[in-house]
Parts: structure tokens; C-alpha cells; sequence
């Protein structure tokens, strides 16, 4: 087989990922149906871990707490730092995926209105909003905030346009290929080219949800995978090694880290639906209560007591039930004590 001009050979290796990600599609509608009134929290809750780890990606430390808060304030344009404020740009753009994929089709304008709104409230970056890089540099792609060198970029202008056009018309035509494949080489393009001065990495994410939910793969849209890109990073940085050496290995060995960093959402996926399941035999007050802690983690009883209107005595006492059947975990003593979900 052939990833545009590159053969890739699909063995074994590439097979059992491919397969375990398809079987857990095939399950997709049965964990739907069953979970239907917990995925909309859940789908809320990837958005703000998206947002901390886009954060992250930025080098700026960020909890999912303070995350959450960020995101109900609502006011992007009373941040300060540069960082939340492609955070909360990248936030909004996955959102806007998310709900209008359908609608949306692969092309140059699609790509370069995620990139206009990655840097919506970067008011520094106006004149790099859906532009490609229009000038020589020596530059290279960094990843995910950190100082070390990435994939070569393709420059200048027109070449970097002409590169894009080129993807994106071997992108529709392709038939053959695997959905997976096909996303994943397209993501790896995307480093490879760089076509923007900035976000290539959040870029890459962003199309790699839209893409596979194009391609209906729904349960990407409760998986964060920009934490497993952030954590992958260092098999990242390999693989552009690769690349100046062999780009057939490059491409496979890509396209498998790929697939593993998409069977390893699913995995999380799965384990917090079947947590989630698991609530079904609480009382409603329990349900409640673990479901305050799971959106509100490091909370603590009184808050708790007062946010649900419970009494001090009963919430004391549910708090107490739901540690001993290791739903959530107390941490410290005293009137310092609070709770969080076990994970």
C-alpha cells in the first residue's frame, strides 16, 4: 500500500492497533445508548482538559480546576497571558469542530479559519491569523511549547502553498487507504510542511479530531488527545530524527505512534465510561455528590452540602459511603479535608 508516494507496509504491528480500534467502533453505539445522559458531561470535561493541556503545550502550568474556571468566566479578552489566550483560542476552535463538522469539508479555507481562530484573542499574532509563512527562514517547527528542534518546514510561500494543495488533493482523491492512515499521514504532513509561523502542532490536532469525526469515529470528541500528544512527545522528537535519515521509516513509524496515541484515547475512553457506568446502582444523592466531585475535584463537604442543598449530617455521611466503596478519595484530615474522584 501507498501513503500518497510512500510505501507502507501494513504487518502485523500496524494491524493489531488497527483492529482494536475498529472493534471498539463496532462497540460505540451499545456504550452510547447505555451512557447517553453522562456523555455530555463528559464531552465538557475533555474540553477542559483540552484547554489545560493546550496550556501546557504553551509552557504555562495549568489544573483542570483552574481550567474549568476559566471556561465559566466566559471573557477570553481579560487574559493576560499569551498562552491562555491560544489556549482559550484552540478551546473555542474544537468546540466550533465539534459542532459543525458535518458541514465543514477539508480544504485551504478550512484550514486556514481553524488557524484564524487558533489566534483569535492573540491580538500580537493579527498578522499571522491564516497565513502562510511568507519569507525564508532557517526556523524549524517546535513542539508542544518545548525549545527543541521539530520536522524541517518547506519554505518559502509558495512553496509552502503548493505543498498543502498538493496534500489536500491526494487527501480527497485517495480512496484505498484506511481512514486511520489516511488521517495519520495527513497530521504527519502537517508537521512536516509547517505552513503557518505558529499553532502547526495544535493545527494538527485540531484536523486529526475534525478528520476522524468526518470519518465517523464519534467517540473522538470525549477523548483529549492533546494530553496523549503531550506525553508522546519525546517519540515525537524521534521520529523527526527519522525523518532526515529515511522517510518511508519515518512515515511508519509515525503512522503506528499515531495509531497508538488514538487506541490509547479509546482506552481511556472506555475506562471512563465503564466509571462512569458504574454509578448506576447509587442512590440519586450519591450520584449527585460523586458527580459535584468529579467536576469540582479538591472540594470540600461544606461546599459540597451547600451547592447540592443537602444537610451537613446526610452529605458527611454519603461522602463516607462512597470512600469505602473507592468512588472518591479523601485527602487530608480535618477542616482541611477534600475529596476527589477516584481515576
Amino acid at each position: 500500500m501507498k501513503l500518497d508516494q510512500y510505501p507502507i507496509t501494513i504487518d502485523w504491528k500496524l494491524l493489531q492497533v488497527i483492529n482494536q480500534i475498529e472493534r471498539f467502533d463496532a462497540q460505540w453505539p451499545y456504550l452510547k445508548k447505555k451512557e447517553d445522559s453522562y456523555l455530555f458531561a463528559l464531552e465538557q470535561n475533555t474540553l477542559q482538559q483540552s484547554f489545560a493541556s493546550c496550556c501546557r503545550m504553551h509552557n504555562y502550568a495549568m489544573h483542570e480546576r483552574e481550567a474549568r474556571l476559566i471556561i465559566q468566566q466566559n471573557n477570553p479578552y481579560t487574559l493576560s497571558e499569551k498562552a491562555l489566550k491560544k489556549a482559550y483560542g484552540y478551546y473555542e476552535c474544537k468546540t466550533w469542530i465539534q459542532q459543525l463538522y458535518l458541514s465543514l469539508s477539508l480544504s485551504e479555507n478550512t484550514i486556514k479559519t481553524i488557524h484564524t481562530k487558533l489566534l483569535r484573542y492573540s491580538e500580537q499574532d493579527y498578522l499571522k491569523k491564516g497565513n502562510y509563512i511568507s519569507q525564508k527562514t532557517n526556523q524549524k517547527t517546535t513542539f508542544f511549547g518545548l525549545n527543541k528542534k521539530g520536522f524541517k518546514t518547506t519554505v518559502p510561500s509558495l512553496r509552502t502553498e503548493r505543498e498543502m494543495q498538493t496534500l489536500l488533493k491526494w487527501f480527497e482523491q485517495e480512496k484505498t487507504a484506511p481512514a486511520l492512515l489516511k488521517v495519520g499521514y495527513l497530521a504527519y504532513q502537517i508537521l512536516v510542511i509547517s505552513p503557518f509561523y505558529d499553532q502547526n502542532e495544535s493545527l494538527m490536532i485540531l484536523l486529526t479530531n475534525f478528520l476522524l469525526l468526518q470519518s465517523q469515529y464519534e467517540w473522538i470528541k470525549y477523548c483529549p488527545l492533546e494530553e496523549l500528544f503531550e506525553i508522546n512527545y519525546p517519540r515525537i522528537l524521534r521520529v523527526q530524527q527519522e525523518t532526515e535519515d529515511s522517510k518511508e521509516a519515518s512515515i511508519y513509524n509515525w503512522i503506528y505512534l499515531f495509531l497508538e496515541i488514538v487506541a490509547g484515547a479509546q482506552a481511556q475512553l472506555k475506562h471512563r465510561i465503564l466509571k462512569g457506568g458504574r454509578t448506576a446502582q447509587l442512590a440519586k444523592r450519591q450520584r449527585a455528590i460523586l458527580h459535584y466531585i468529579e467536576q469540582h475535584p479538591e472540594c470540600k463537604s461544606g461546599e459540597i452540602a451547600g451547592q447540592l442543598h443537602l444537610a451537613n449530617s446526610s452529605t458527611k455521611k454519603i461522602l463516607s459511603e462512597l470512600c469505602a466503596q473507592k468512588y472518591i478519595k479523601r485527602l487530608g484530615k480535618g477542616a482541611g479535608c477534600c475529596y476527589i474522584v477516584y481515576l
